[in-house]
């Protein structure tokens, strides 16, 4: 696929609105903004960093998992780096509509350093996900404190914390209610990114046909099982880069990419940047 087809990476801290009210945390930047881009002028795109999104106001239309797109309600929305995806407020839910008020929502940015360090205490979802209603309640808390002026910054970073605690605990209560051969499955493509054998080889291990492999893997997951294995491969790369200083060519070869140029390629089009340009940021 050429380059030009490929999606828009948006990025780190830059989203689709105006932002009123801006906060810069070690690891984390928090914006309350409006949205400024109309719903069919947005084309699918990516963003450097994982992220939260709290829709405050306004019609909102996500392919994250657990959304329901017949809600107008608030909800907050976490979204891993790299997630290609469309998420758009509603035309109605611009400025300049008559008749109705814009829509409002504030993105939590976090910076590659700060999940890399915090990799080994929490696991947080690896696809888009509504985050849990505890979580959404520290978010709002973060959000009238914005609103009301720059929050204490300590208060902000606690929150903030507590919120990806919040959605590393939901998260675990989901990979408990997989059935036991999907966790199984997960945890191989996991523990064995650098060489995972065909999805055809696994499903017959697993006692399931392939089709059905990753039909319920996609329903329960929230994507492929190439695509996971993609962002596995990523992540230890990510982690690789940020704790050494091997060179790429070796990380690449351990990580289960054919080369150092197939690396660069795909991790550019993971994290938005060169695996050179991760490194000096993520140990800087």
């Amino acid at each position: 696929m050429p380059d030009s087809a490929l999606p828009a990476i948006l990025a780190p801290g830059h989203f689709l609105g105006s932002a009123s009210v801006s906060l810069r945390l070690p690891g984390i930047d928090i914006q309350c903004l409006v949205p400024t881009v109309g719903e069919h002028d947005v084309l699918e795109h990516a963003h450097a960093d994982a992220h939260y999104i709290l829709v405050v106001r306004g019609g909102y239309l996500s392919d994250a998992h657990g959304f329901d797109a017949r809600s107008v309600h608030p909800c907050l929305i976490y979204n891993p780096p790299g997630i290609v995806h469309r998420d758009r407020f509603r035309d109605d839910a611009l400025p300049g509509r008559a008749g109705l008020r814009c829509g409002r929502f504030m993105a939590i940015s976090l910076r590659p350093d700060l999940l890399v360090d915090g990799a080994g205490a929490v696991r947080l979802p690896d696809h888009a996900v509504r985050a849990s209603r505890e979580a959404f309640d520290l978010a709002r808390h973060l959000w009238l404190a914005m609103e009301n002026g720059h929050p204490d910054p300590a208060c902000a970073e606690s929150l903030c914390f507590d919120m990806l605690g919040a959605t590393a605990d939901d998260a675990e209560r989901r990979r408990r209610l997989m059935p036991p051969w999907l966790r199984r499955v997960r945890e191989r493509l996991h523990d064995e990114h650098a060489s995972a054998p065909p999805l055809a080889r696994i499903a017959a291990e697993a006692g399931v046909h392939p089709v059905y492999l990753a039909r319920a893997f996609r329903q329960q997951i929230g994507c492929s099982p190439g695509a996971y294995l993609r962002r596995c491969r990523l992540l230890h790369a990510a982690r690789a880069l940020a704790r050494s200083g091997r060179p790429l060519a070796d990380i690449a070869l351990d990580c289960g990419f054919s080369d150092q140029a197939h690396f660069c390629r795909e991790f550019r089009r993971g994290y938005g940047m060169t695996p050179s340009d991760y490194r000096i940021r993520a140990r800087a």
